[in-house]
């Protein structure tokens, strides 16, 4: 299965625009893992928010802050990647002037154990 960024429309969530890409499911809060584009135009911030599950941030475009719980904050460029532990609260901002804006891929899962019974039970065949 191929999915790419133009097959999905891009939605507001956590104040920014996101285009989610797996699981196509329509309760995303369901899964245990997940994908997701993200795009923050100059001068955007997200929301500050939390996850129960563990969260990558791979920085393919542009550049900006992740900040996060309330005493960490990384300076972000394309090639960077963040690890966002379970529970965190986090944003992130683009500082950058690049108009075509701050571009990063967020893939999140939960642990293992779910993630094997959720493939085995969604995936595989009987």
């Amino acid at each position: 299965m191929l999915l790419t960024r133009d097959e999905h429309s891009w939605v507001d969530d956590y104040g920014i625009k996101l285009q989610h890409l797996f699981p196509l499911l329509e309760n995303r809060d369901m899964a245990p893992f997940g994908s997701a584009w993200a795009r923050l135009l100059p001068g955007e911030i997200s929301t500050k928010h939390s996850h129960r599950v563990a969260e990558l941030l791979f920085i393919t475009k542009g550049e900006g802050m992740v900040h996060i719980d309330s005493d960490t904050t990384y300076q972000v460029s394309e090639g960077d990647v963040i690890y966002l532990k379970p529970n965190c609260e986090h944003y992130i901002s683009n500082t950058g002037k690049n108009e075509d804006g701050m571009i990063l891929l967020s893939i999140w899962w939960e642990s293992n154990e779910r993630l094997i019974k959720h493939l085995n039970t969604h995936l595989l065949p009987e």
